[in-house]
């Protein structure tokens, strides 16, 4: 691609929303989290990153949207922190100059005073070699994918035999299942606590409230879409959060009760069995668990994800370090520190023995 004829725009408010929409909506890899949406979508988790390669009559010719995500106190933040791009990047017919010269440019322009770029893809891409000559350099990591193209029998079977025991049993505990595209006031702080209460068991970072409030204002409710799983008493016990694009529903986060019984009454195998039915009867064909582990790795998330009948992809992930001592430092001290005292806190709390 001779340089000469198109330029780069950080700035997303100098793009035409119509023009980006469009440019996105015919991507055989369009997705959500490359929206101006999606870019919307993560504000409260961070500072949007963009990157657009236009041409001299300002036709798109490849864009890039991330993120800014950072870890530990306040006061040292700034010093702690990613860019992770989700889905990204998309550049006409595939085109290996454009897509060479927006990623190298993206880690000048992104990569500035953080400490790695993360892209995580949702599908598998050809030009590895590409990114690697960039300074991406690939790590093999799973997703499952299931097609909900077949009939509602077609796909109950072909879930494995306990996962069609535990939705008979849940089934029988009064379990079910509503869908909105908005959430009360109430709702969204019930999700939160929801969240808090999985991810502190779990010992793993998640959102503040604001996050989901902001995603609750109504600029999103074609775009998103909640599972809400409700007990036999009619309380919510688990709040699925999906993102929509096309046909496709993305499993984006997930919050529930960690409560013992409440668990032992199988009450997830029927809640995604009923996202799967649900979702089938609104018309979407697929549904993207967004992320299964890395290979080489057991990891139960992935075989319980497998067990409702999907398909194993090894989209991968490509990762650009920009300081490398930090880079070990995070991922040797701060990262397991900031593990520990998740699950410390958690403990303190009587929620962990």
């Amino acid at each position: 691609m001779n340089q000469n004829k198109y330029r780069f725009i950080a700035d997303p408010d100098q793009i035409r929303p119509e023009a980006w929409d469009e440019f996105v909506e015919q991507h055989s890899m369009g997705n959500f989290f490359q929206t101006r949406f999606g870019m919307r979508f993560f504000l409260p988790k961070g500072r949007a990153v963009c990157l657009f390669v236009l041409s001299t009559e300002d036709e798109i010719l490849g864009l890039i949207v991330g993120y800014v995500e950072e870890f530990g106190p306040a006061f040292l933040r700034k010093f702690l922190s990613r860019v992770v791009v989700i889905g990204g990047p998309l550049v006409r017919d595939n085109d290996p100059g454009i897509l060479e010269n927006l990623l190298r440019e993206f880690l000048i322009t992104a990569g500035k005073g953080h400490i790695y770029i993360e892209i995580r893809n949702l599908h598998d891409l050809s030009h590895r070699g590409i990114f690697h000559s960039c300074g991406y350099a690939f790590k093999p990591h799973y997703n499952v994918i299931n097609c909900l193209e077949a009939t509602e029998e077609e796909i109950f079977h072909s879930f494995s035999p306990s996962r069609r025991k535990g939705i008979r049993k849940a089934e029988k505990a009064g379990f079910t299942v509503s869908v909105s595209h908005h959430l009360s006031v109430e709702e969204v702080i019930l999700f939160h606590g929801l969240i808090k209460e999985f991810h502190r068991g779990v010992n793993i970072p998640y959102p503040r409230r604001q996050f989901l409030e902001q995603a609750n204002l109504p600029l999103f409710e074609g775009h998103l879409l909640y599972f809400l799983l409700h007990d036999a008493q009619g309380n919510i016990r688990a709040i699925l959060l999906s993102t929509i694009f096309r046909k496709t529903l993305y499993g984006y986060i997930i919050g529930y009760s960690t409560d013992i019984d409440f668990i032992h009454s199988k009450p997830f195998d029927y809640l995604y069995w009923q996202v799967f039915r649900q979702s089938k009867e609104l018309g979407y064909d697929y549904f993207d668990w967004m992320g299964a582990g890395s290979p080489g790795k057991d990891y139960g998330v992935r075989d319980f994800k497998l067990q409702f009948g999907g398909k194993l992809t090894e989209p991968g992930r490509f990762t650009a370090i920009i300081n490398p001592l930090m880079y070990r430092l995070f991922l040797g001290i701060l990262v397991p520190f900031s593990k520990w005292i998740t699950g410390l806190r958690f403990i303190k709390k009587g929620n962990g023995s």
